[in-house]
């Protein structure tokens, strides 16, 4: 039966594709390893095996297969309609509608095998949906007269700094999908106050959300930096090591480099494999020293300002990134460099690293975000 050959070697192709750009290195009991890497050599095992029977048996089996496939896609989409209503919507409508009527179509009276595969499918969603939040905002009310939040520049030595400290979002999901399928966007408002005394500017900023916010991409600090012939970070938390911030693509070759902070309290510096995708091979290492993490900007091997973030451990999320995987978290610190162009973005949780548009939660509360830049 010519429909389900071509309907299973679709599938098992589709397999192969998706266990090659999901992301790997979860543990066997994290549903991520289960659904990028164990169901699809799973399916591929199916396809195999369904191609064999065909050959054997005819067409009595190619109906039983083509209702075994529709059944669970009609349970995937069923699902996929309650679980993300939004980003579902009528994407899942429509696969449902086919699934059933190829369904229909198979005359088939095996109930038990439609009710399985229907019960398979409805997991997918159900794994795919986003986590509850991990952030931890501080909930400090803003002072008065603080002014609405925006971008300030700052002297750096022979640098020039321009920050961002507020909290912003650039891909989100109303109900904890993948930002792909969704085009919601949730500005919340905030307000900024700073302070100068002799060499350091203060600044500290203020963001409360209402509710809980998914995203794939976002930045809790972004700090965009010009002026600098051989730019390189260090971090208090690594004494003695210093990073070039080295230009990196996407979505493969050069690799990223970033920093992240791991549940058990350490600081860690990495660099993917290629582009922001893991594996990821370890530079540095070290505890951090209090809540306070330091940034020192150098041009060459001359140190020109520090940059201190006072309050990014205390509410960075800490649990494992659905993206990045190989024990990545959520936060980040990228280390970004295109041409004359160089950023550092500091994201609480975020799915920037690693492959895939799945988001991750920021949740209600006040983020407070204190950053002192002193020149050296």
């Amino acid at each position: 039966m010519l429909v389900a050959r071509v309907t299973l070697l679709v599938h098992g192709l589709a397999a192969a594709a998706w266990f090659s750009l999901m992301p790997g290195g979860f543990a066997w009991g994290d549903a991520r390893f289960w659904l990028n890497e164990a169901l699809p050599v799973l399916a591929v095992a199916a396809v195999v095996l369904g191609l064999v029977a065909l050959h054997r048996r005819g067409v009595g089996t190619g109906r039983t297969i083509l209702a075994a496939v529709a059944s669970v896609w009609l349970g995937v989409a069923l699902c996929a309609r309650v679980v993300f209503p939004v980003s579902g919507g009528w994407l899942a409508v429509l696969i449902a509608v086919v699934a059933a009527a190829v369904l229909v179509a198979t005359r088939t009276a095996r109930v038990v095998l439609v009710s399985l595969c229907i019960a398979g499918g409805a997991v997918g969603p159900w794994l795919e949906r986003a986590d509850d939040a991990s952030t931890r905002p501080l909930d400090i009310a803003a002072p008065e007269g603080a002014l609405p939040g925006s971008a300030v520049q700052v002297s750096c030595g022979a640098l020039t700094l321009r920050l961002d400290p507020m909290l912003k979002f650039q891909s989100t999901s109303p109900d904890r999908g993948w930002s792909l399928f969704s085009r919601a966007a949730d500005s919340p408002a905030g307000v900024l106050a700073i302070s100068r005394d002799g060499g350091e500017t203060g600044l500290e900023a203020f963001t409360t959300l209402d509710h809980d916010v998914y995203s794939h991409l976002n930045h809790f600090t972004r700090i965009d930096i010009s002026g600098r012939h051989d730019l390189r970070v260090g971090f208090s938390a690594t004494p003695g090591f210093i990073t070039r911030v080295e230009p990196s693509d996407y979505p493969v070759g050069r690799p990223l480099r970033f920093a992240y902070l791991g549940a058990e309290g350490s600081l860690h510096v990495v660099e993917a494999s290629s582009a922001e995708k893991g594996p990821f091979r370890e530079l540095a290492s070290g505890e951090m020293d209090g809540g306070t993490l330091e940034l020192t900007l150098y041009d060459g091997e001359q140190a020109q300002c520090s940059i201190a973030l006072d309050t990014f451990a205390a509410q960075a999320g800490l649990v494992l990134s659905p993206t990045a995987g190989w024990g990545v978290p959520v936060n980040a610190i990228e280390l970004l460099r295109d041409g004359d162009e160089a950023a550092i973005i500091v994201s609480l949780a975020g799915t920037s690293i690693g492959r895939g548009w799945d988001t991750v939660g920021h949740r209600a509360g006040a983020y407070v975000n204190r950053l002192r830049v002193r020149r050296r």
